[in-house]
């Protein structure tokens, strides 16, 4: 699978997760970047071609409040926010915030490509 035009940043305060996410997408052929925190990533920029993949509850900026930011910003990097206590609450509050999907943690590797494959599409 060569996926290489996409630049997958990734934003998770837990170390564990955000290393073995880096890892995992980098085996399939992403390039990724790795951030303990929304205001590193917002520092760094954006790239053409760039997924963000971001946890929900961080300290400092969340996801969702990072999303919105992003959307108020007139950005259109797909984002993808996790979560290890997804409900319907929060799903309805991430998609009026601009993201693309919620996904519970753990996540399946097979689940996450699944949906960075539908959003990288539907940005083609």
């Amino acid at each position: 699978m060569t996926t290489a035009p996409w630049l997958i940043h990734v934003i998770d305060d837990d170390e564990p997760v955000r290393t073995s996410l880096l890892f995992a997408l980098q085996t399939v052929g992403f390039q990724v970047n790795g951030y303990a925190e929304a205001d590193a990533f917002l520092a760094r920029g954006q790239a053409d071609r760039s997924i963000l993949i971001s946890d929900v509850r961080m300290p400092g900026m969340n996801g969702i409040e990072l999303t919105r930011l992003l959307k108020k910003r007139g950005s259109t990097i797909p984002i993808i926010l996790i979560t290890g206590n997804a409900n319907r609450t929060l799903h309805a509050e991430a998609m009026a915030a601009g993201a693309d999907a919620l996904l519970e943690k753990p996540t399946a590797l097979q689940v996450l490509l699944a949906e960075i494959a539908r959003v990288t599409t539907e940005r083609q």
